[in-house]
C-alpha cells in the first residue's frame, strides 16, 4: 500500500468515526495528508473542521494510522483515544 492509499482509507475511516462520536456534530475531516515514507517518525496531516471553527492541522502518527487499519487490538483503543481527543478540542 502507498501512503496515498493509507491516506484515503484513514479519511474515511475518520468521516465514519466522527459520525459514531456522540458530541462530534459538525465536525468535518477536510483531508488527509500523506508522509513521503512511512517510516516510524512520520505523521499523517489531518486537517478538520467543526462548526464555526477554522480548518486545523493535526498530526496522526504513522504507526497508529497503519496499526489501526491492520486491526490491531491495542491501535483500536488507541485510534479511540485520538478521535475522541480531536473531537473534543474541536467542538463547542
Amino acid at each position: 500500500m502507498t501512503p496515498q492509499d493509507i491516506a484515503f482509507q484513514i479519511l474515511e475511516e475518520l468521516e465514519d468515526a466522527f459520525i459514531d462520536f456522540d458530541g462530534a456534530e459538525g465536525l468535518h475531516v477536510r483531508g488527509v495528508s500523506p508522509p513521503d515514507d512511512l517510516a516510524a517518525d512520520t505523521f499523517f496531516v489531518v486537517t478538520v473542521s467543526g462548526k464555526e471553527r477554522e480548518p486545523t492541522e493535526i498530526e496522526l502518527p504513522t504507526p497508529l494510522a497503519i496499526a489501526y487499519l491492520a486491526d490491531e487490538e491495542a491501535a483500536v483503543d488507541e485510534w479511540r483515544l485520538w478521535v475522541r481527543a480531536v473531537a473534543q478540542r474541536h467542538t463547542p
